[in-house]
């Protein structure tokens, strides 16, 4: 029937730019967990439709409207975690969506959110009892791994580059490494000659943990003292000069330390229930 066509066309329609996404080496292991994946993927196209149509037959019988400037405020957010150089139309295309289609989810979502929040009501309180339980047997979700905080300024190479390149390559990374130790400016060096994305912030990448780089620039970083700026480094992308800012060991919090965080863990996992509860009361009701 015209449903069932209209929910093959969406499917394939994603399936579509997620493969457009991926690389021509790993597509015969993608198709291959695709097949395994569509009927699942169908069953829940049709769980979603399901609760897609009771939550909008339930906010027209209470009369729940959205307002264009509610909507327009949330195609805003959106725009604002657009990366430089990218469009929102340009996002939607790889996702498969359009604008249009983008705008009649936002209107749903906003107002299944408002049904939901006028009709489930109350806030559970969790025991201290409760508390205990869930932190003893998530003790590691709270463990903090090492990590480090570190800035880098690349010099991407290439399999093309001929020996004329590479020293020209090398050369500048050496060259730049040795204005940094002679007190030049890190950020600045980073976005005048860096080939990464992040020298937009100056070469900053942030906090990360054990497993998040390569090889040899992870073992750089978690090996170099603070503020030194470390010999050159390089690994599959490139020569990398690294500094490292901060360096926090593994730990694990206690209890008392992750209370509060507990606390609001159980109240969202209540809140959830609560909201499936009504939304399978709806489906229940429903014809």
């Amino acid at each position: 029937n015209a449903l069932d066509a209209a929910m093959r066309a969406e499917l394939a329609a994603q399936i579509n730019a997620f493969k457009q996404q991926i690389p021509p080496e790993q597509m015969a292991k993608v198709e291959a967990q695709l097949v395994q994946m569509k009927d699942k993927m169908r069953e829940q196209k049709v769980n979603e439709f399901i609760e897609r149509t009771v939550l909008t037959q339930e906010a027209d019988k209470k009369k729940i409207a959205v307002t264009d400037n509610e909507t327009k405020e949330v195609i805003k957010s959106y725009e604002k975690q657009i990366p430089a150089g990218m469009t929102l139309e340009n996002v939607l295309k790889m996702q498969g969506m359009t604008l249009d289609k983008m705008r009649d989810e936002i209107n749903f979502r906003l107002r299944a959110q408002k049904l939901i929040e006028s009709e489930v009501k109350g806030e559970s309180t969790s025991t201290d009892e409760e508390i205990k339980e869930y932190y003893s047997k998530n003790k590691e979700r709270f463990d903090e791994p090492e990590s480090v905080h570190a800035r880098h300024i690349l010099v991407k190479t290439g399999t093309a580059d001929n020996e004329t390149v590479k020293n020209a390559k090398k050369a500048k990374i050496e060259s730049i490494r040795k204005k940094l130790v002679n007190g030049g400016d890190f950020a600045k060096l980073a976005q005048e000659n860096s080939e990464c994305p992040s020298k937009s912030k100056g070469g900053d990448l942030g906090t990360f943990s054990k497993g998040r780089m390569v090889k040899e620039f992870e073992d750089a970083a978690f090996s170099q003292k603070i503020n030194e700026i470390g010999p050159v480094v390089t690994t599959q992308f490139g020569h990398h000069v690294i500094q490292v800012l901060e360096h926090k060991q593994a730990s694990s919090r206690s209890l008392d330390e992750v209370k509060e965080q507990i606390t609001g863990i159980l109240q969202q996992q209540a809140k959830n229930k609560a909201i499936k509860d009504y939304i399978e009361g709806l489906k229940k009701n429903s014809n």
